[in-house]
């Protein structure tokens, strides 16, 4: 195959770009790992939180105390935790499919 000096340098180009890209991908594949693990967290802390909340509020002599609102603020208090497991849950599913053991990018992982 003869190829121009250009043609070749065109080629060249276009192979410096693709692996920029790949390289770029990469890194932000790899960020959004290290964030989805972050936010795993930061559910499992909101959802102890609120358990605890809820030892606090959903107690029978808090409900004669207080009534019905001490009812409706314990009601909230589990429905927030239930809400933040559930959450993390999700989150550790997406850091399964986007989070490979050796932190390499593999972008066939996101078909999964």
């Amino acid at each position: 195959e003869n190829k121009t000096l250009v043609d070749r340098m065109v080629d060249a180009h276009a192979a410096v770009k693709e692996e920029l890209d790949r390289r770029t991908d990469e890194k932000w594949a790899i960020a959004a790992c290290v964030f989805d693990t972050q936010k795993v967290a930061a559910r499992l802390v909101q959802a102890v939180t609120f358990l605890g909340f809820a030892a606090l509020d959903c107690r029978e002599d808090v409900f004669k105390q207080q009534g019905h609102q001490a009812k409706d603020k314990c009601v909230i208090d589990i429905g927030i935790m239930v809400a933040s497991l559930a959450i993390a849950a999700n989150m550790i599913s997406i850091s399964v499919i986007n989070c490979p053991h050796t932190l390499e990018y593999m972008p066939n992982n996101l078909c999964a």
